[in-house]
């Protein structure tokens, strides 16, 4: 579902996504990991994961510069020119002239995702006549904006990078893949099962074909 006012960089454009989300992370390197999420996993092989639609996250800073722009000039008006016309003249040129000021990547996104939803065509209402519904331009439209919500913008991930990096809600060394929809697997697609000591007994006598792939974690 598409919220056309919410912000894509704070997780609002885009609701009722539920993708599932893995990490490529050496199993050496855990501990920071698990020391947020828990010490509970499924490993998988990334060339069967990539078959069921796997990819990594796009990273995005959000304080990452995207471009210099110069701040919206105000229509001269002829209201201001009969109050004060030289004042009005000088404020007007000087917002022509004002410097250039840094846009960052959020509010780049942001921008971009409002002026799609700008150009975008609203959906047929329900009583439309199902041959009028035959417009090509429109479907690409559509197919086009779509397209990009479930293989851009559901991949992309925006970051605090002022966080220092052992801060629990800095998630860019999880190195995150996402697939879309839910992933189907059987047992023997379960390379390793990382679990917490003391719980190897209770996940053999729940899920006994995974009982030879169990691996505590102890740190």
């Amino acid at each position: 579902m598409l919220v056309s006012s919410g912000s894509l960089c704070n997780n609002q454009f885009i609701t009722g996504f539920r993708p599932v989300c893995f990490c490529d992370i050496p199993e050496g390197a855990l501990h920071r990991h698990t020391s947020v999420y828990g010490r509970f996993g499924l490993a998988f092989k990334k060339d069967y994961l990539v078959t069921k639609g796997a990819n990594p996250v796009f990273y995005v800073a959000k304080g990452s510069v995207a471009r210099h722009e110069r701040p919206p000039v105000p229509p001269l008006t002829e209201e201001d020119l009969e109050a004060d016309a030289r004042s009005a003249l000088q404020r007007h040129f000087a917002a022509l002239n004002a410097p250039e000021v840094p846009v960052c990547r959020c509010e780049f996104f942001d921008r971009l995702v409002a002026d799609l939803m700008k150009v975008l065509p609203p959906s047929w209402p329900a009583d439309t006549p199902a041959d009028v519904h035959d417009d090509p331009v429109r479907d690409v439209q559509h197919r086009v904006l779509f397209d990009l919500i479930g293989h851009v913008f559901a991949f992309t991930k925006f970051f605090d990078e002022s966080l220092p990096e052992e801060d629990h809600d800095n998630f860019y060394m999880e190195r995150e893949w996402r697939v879309r929809d839910f992933v189907e697997f059987e047992h023997d697609d379960v390379v390793c099962v990382y679990v917490a000591p003391g719980f190897e007994d209770r996940i053999e006598r729940e899920f006994p074909g995974l009982a030879p792939k169990i691996k505590p974690l102890t740190f």
